[in-house]
């Protein structure tokens, strides 16, 4: 007979490989994951027939949150500029306010960890990027190096944002700032 799923045990499961994959990263043990949960480890398959499947579905999950913290207004008065800040700014603040989510997230971004469908339903999850990655000048240093480039540039600027946010939190202001400005500079505006 097949067990019922509660979407409870869904979201323990969820949470418990967020704090774990934190700390330990991409290799700690279902078992681990399961003991925290509060659930037998067979439990835990019947949610995530493989470690895979549990490792994109947090991704999907932890993007999802970002994604709700992010998100702008629709507001059509706004430049791109105004709307690029306001994405920027609310993803620093996620990663500064919510430090063990940010450092699961980034654990699951390393190369080959989530399936590559997934990577792709979750451009589907943030439609402003496009705009952005599309928003560099033909005469920035960007510009030869198209939109995956300017996505990886965003990446690793808000990273490193958030990182020295959390060791330095008398400096988020400052570090919030700059960095929007060195990426709004390379994209030549």
């Amino acid at each position: 007979m097949a067990r019922t799923r509660s979407g409870n045990k869904d979201q323990s499961i969820l949470t418990a490989a967020t704090k774990l994959v934190a700390e330990r990263g991409i290799n700690v043990p279902t078992s681990l994951i399961a003991k925290e949960a509060g659930i037998a480890e067979g439990t835990l398959f019947t949610y995530f027939p493989t470690k895979s499947d549990l490792m994109d579905s947090l991704y999907i999950h932890l993007k999802k949150d970002l994604r709700s913290s992010v998100s702008p207004p629709a507001i059509d008065d706004m430049t791109l500029e105004e709307r690029a800040r306001l994405s920027w700014d609310r993803h620093v603040q996620w990663g500064i306010t919510n430090p063990v989510k940010y450092k699961a997230l980034k654990t699951l971004e390393g190369p080959g960890v989530v399936s590559l469908g997934t990577r792709a339903e979750i451009i589907e999850l943030f439609p402003e990027s496009s705009d952005l990655s599309n928003a560099y000048s033909p005469d920035s240093i960007v510009a030869q190096l198209g939109p995956d480039y300017v996505d990886s540039l965003f990446s690793t600027l808000a990273n490193m944002t958030v990182e020295l946010a959390i060791l330095t939190p008398d400096r988020h202001k400052i570090l919030t700032d700059s960095g929007f400005r060195i990426l709004w500079s390379a994209l030549g505006h």
